[in-house]
C-alpha cells in the first residue's frame, strides 16, 4: 500500500467523521430548535393565560364595583319606591332588565303585591294576588325559597316555568331567559325579584350577581317597608292622638259644665230660693261644725235670731209678692251688716239667723243693734200700713258657751231672747 493510498484512506475517514459530526450537530440544533419552539409556545400560552386572568380580574373588579354601587344605591334610602327604582337602575347597568319586577310578600295575610313592575321598559300598575289562589312563577319561588333560572327557552322550551310571562308580552315577545330570586330576611321570604329578557340569554354570572344583590336588596326593601309601616302607624297614632285630644277637650268642656251644674245644684241645695241666703239645712249643718270647732279650740261664737215684726199683716195686706220683696230686702240689709266670714241664713218664714264666728256677746249685741237700726231706717214700700207705721224687726242674741253648751240650747236661747224683744214692744234687741 502506497503512501498516497494511505493518505486517501485517512482523508476519507476524516470526511466521514466530519459528516458524522456535522450530522450530530445538526440533530442537536434541530432538537434545540424544537425545544425553543416549545418554550415559545409555552410562553405564548402563559401570556394568553395571563391576559385572560387580567381580563377576568378586571371583570371581577368591575362586577364587585357594580355590586358595591348597587348595594349602596338600594341602601341609600328608606323610601320604598326610591329603593326599588335605584335597584332597577343598578341591575340595568349590569344586564338586560327591560322587564323587571319586585313582588312583596305578606306572610300573615298571604298577599303578594307586585310593588314595582316594568314590562318592556314600560311601567305597569301594581296589583295584588293571594298565594293560596295561584300556583304561578312568583308563588312557586316563595314556597320553595329557591331561585329559578331559565338560560334559554328556545333551546329548552320545557324549562319555562308556569306564570313566568308578564301580561304585556305578545307571543313573539315571550321572555327567552328568566331569573327569579327569593328575597330573604331573617330566614323569612319577604318577596321575589325577577328579570326577564326576550332576546338576551342570562348566564351563571348574572344569576350569581342577582343572588348577591338580592341579599342587600331584601334588607333594604324590608327596612323601607318597615319604615313606611312605622310612618303609617305614626300617622295613625298622631291622628288618634288628635282625635283623643279633641275628645279630651270635649270631655273637659263637659266636665266644666258638669262642675258648674254641680256647683249650682249644691248651691241650690243649701240656698233659700226667695232670699238667696243659706237655707235652714245649711244653717243646722254649719252651726254643728262651728260649735264642734269652738269646743275643740275653746273659742266662743254667738247666734243672732231676727224676726220681722207683724209680717203677716204686711203679707196679708199687700200680697205674697210684696212680702217676698220685703224678705229679700231684709236679707240684703242683714248680709251688709255682718262680716264676710259670718253665716247668714233664712231660718223659716220671716225669721233669719246669723252665726257670728269667734264673737263674744258684747260685739254680737252691737252687730244685732246695727241690723235692727238699718232695717228700721230703711224705707220699705207701703210700710206705713204697719201697726207702728214702719217695718221693723225684733232681735235676740245668745253666745256659746256662756248661754248654752249645745246647739239646741243655743238656738233656744237666741229664740227666747228674740221673743222677749217682741214681748217688750218689738223693734229692739235682747240677749240671753
Amino acid at each position: 500500500m502506497t503512501f498516497e493510498t494511505v493518505a486517501l484512506i485517512c482523508a476519507c475517514f476524516g470526511l466521514v467523521a466530519s459528516l458524522i459530526w456535522n450530522r450530530a450537530l445538526l440533530i442537536g440544533l434541530r432538537r434545540q430548535a424544537v425545544a425553543l419552539r416549545e418554550s415559545e409556545d409555552r410562553c405564548a400560552r402563559l401570556v394568553r393565560s395571563a391576559h385572560s386572568s387580567i381580563e377576568e380580574v378586571k371583570r371581577k373588579n368591575e362586577e364587585l364595583r357594580s355590586l358595591h354601587n348597587a348595594c349602596c344605591a338600594v341602601a341609600s334610602s328608606l323610601d320604598l319606591d326610591a329603593v326599588l327604582r335605584e335597584l332597577h337602575s343598578a341591575i340595568r347597568g349590569m344586564m338586560d332588565a327591560s322587564t323587571f319586577y319586585v313582588a312583596l310578600y305578606n306572610e300573615q295575610s298571604g298577599e303578594i303585591k307586585f310593588q314595582y313592575i316594568v314590562d318592556n321598559d314600560k311601567a305597569v300598575e301594581s296589583f295584588v294576588i293571594n298565594i293560596s289562589d295561584c300556583r304561578g312563577f312568583t308563588p312557586g319561588i316563595i314556597k320553595t325559597r329557591k331561585p329559578v333560572f331559565v338560560r334559554d327557552r328556545l333551546a329548552d322550551p320545557s324549562s319555562m316555568p308556569a306564570g313566568a310571562v308578564l301580561g304585556g308580552y305578545q307571543d313573539s315577545d315571550t321572555p327567552r331567559s328568566i331569573i327569579g330570586i327569593p328575597l330573604v330576611v331573617d330566614n323569612r321570604v319577604v318577596g321575589v325579584l325577577s328579570v326577564q329578557s326576550p332576546n338576551y340569554c342570562y348566564s351563571e354570572d348574572d344569576l350569581r350577581i342577582l343572588t348577591a344583590i338580592s341579599t342587600q336588596a331584601a334588607m333594604a326593601i324590608e327596612n323601607a317597608r318597615l319604615c313606611e309601616e312605622l310612618k303609617r302607624k305614626n300617622e295613625a297614632l298622631q291622628q288618634r292622638e288628635e282625635e283623643l285630644r279633641k275628645v279630651n277637650e270635649a270631655l273637659d268642656r263637659e266636665l266644666v259644665e258638669l262642675s258648674r251644674l254641680h256647683r249650682i245644684t249644691q248651691e241650690l241645695a243649701v240656698t233659700d230660693p226667695v232670699t238667696g241666703l243659706y237655707n235652714y239645712r245649711y244653717f243646722q249643718e254649719h252651726l254643728t261644725q262651728e260649735i264642734e270647732r269652738a269646743q275643740r279650740y275653746r273659742r266662743v261664737l254667738s247666734l243672732i235670731m231676727v224676726d220681722i215684726d207683724d209680717f203677716k199683716i204686711y203679707n196679708d195686706t199687700h200680697g205674697h209678692q210684696a212680702g217676698d220683696a220685703v224678705l229679700r230686702a231684709v236679707a240684703r240689709l242683714i248680709a251688709r251688716s255682718v262680716r264676710g266670714t259670718d253665716i247668714v241664713a233664712r231660718y223659716g218664714g220671716e225669721e233669719f239667723v246669723v252665726i257670728l264666728i269667734e264673737t263674744e256677746k258684747k260685739y254680737a249685741v252691737e252687730v244685732a243693734e246695727k241690723i235692727r237700726s238699718r232695717i228700721a231706717s230703711y224705707r220699705f214700700p207701703n210700710e206705713e200700713t204697719q201697726p207702728s207705721g214702719i217695718l221693723t224687726v225684733s232681735v235676740g242674741v245668745a253666745t256659746y258657751p256662756d248661754d248654752a253648751k249645745t246647739k239646741f240650747d243655743l238656738i233656744n236661747a237666741a229664740d227666747m231672747a228674740m221673743y222677749r224683744s217682741k214681748k217688750e214692744g218689738r223693734n229692739r234687741v235682747y240677749w240671753a
